[in-house]
């Protein structure tokens, strides 16, 4: 299990975008209470006219640090550990969201005549490719590539895509949870 970091641990410029993060959380307004309502007629209301917030599928919540945009706190928090241990050397080439191709995309070939007569020849998509993008990828120390996925829960989508990664790229993808946020 590896050592939880610490805030004391962290570069000056770190501690200062968690510092700002932290501010702008506690600044977010507070939900508003549930009451109960009285009963409407919703017969007589024009969905056209109404706007609904969509809400997160899991009750995620997209999170902005540093000026980029985070599918979920645990994933920022992530990010966080990560850059930190980029900054102290222990591993490098960190990136964020790279996509990974898992089944390329199908076309058939389609001939058709043209206006003067010749023959054409153009590809028609039948299916879009298939592909798993990573929440992040670095290099191990020993130089092994990492490949890691922030989940708050495992749908079935993702854990046939985790399936196709180790298949076609020989890549395990690294399941983070938000009791091992902070390990190596």
């Amino acid at each position: 299990m590896g050592k939880a970091l610490k805030y004391s641990d962290l570069s000056p410029a770190l501690k200062k975008a968690v510092d700002e993060a932290e501010e702008r959380e506690k600044r977010k307004p507070l939900p508003i209470a549930k009451t109960k309502q009285p009963s409407l007629d919703l017969s007589k209301i024009d969905s056209s006219s109404v706007s609904k917030k969509r809400e997160s599928k899991y009750n995620a919540r997209k999170v902005e640090f540093m000026g980029e945009m985070f599918d979920s706190v645990l994933e920022r928090d992530r990010y966080i550990f990560l850059k930190a241990e980029q900054d102290a050397g222990r591993i490098s080439n960190l990136r964020r969201q790279v996509e990974y191709e898992l089944v390329p995309a199908q076309y058939k070939d389609e001939t058709h005549l043209t206006a003067k007569g010749k023959v054409s020849t153009r590809k028609v998509l039948l299916e879009r490719a298939v592909r798993y993008k990573a929440d992040f990828v670095y290099n191990a120390p020993n130089g092994t590539l990492v490949v890691e996925d922030a989940k708050g829960r495992r749908t079935k989508e993702y854990i046939i895509k985790k399936k196709l990664m180790l298949l076609v790229h020989k890549v395990s993808i690294r399941e983070i949870v938000r009791e091992n946020v902070t390990e190596k």
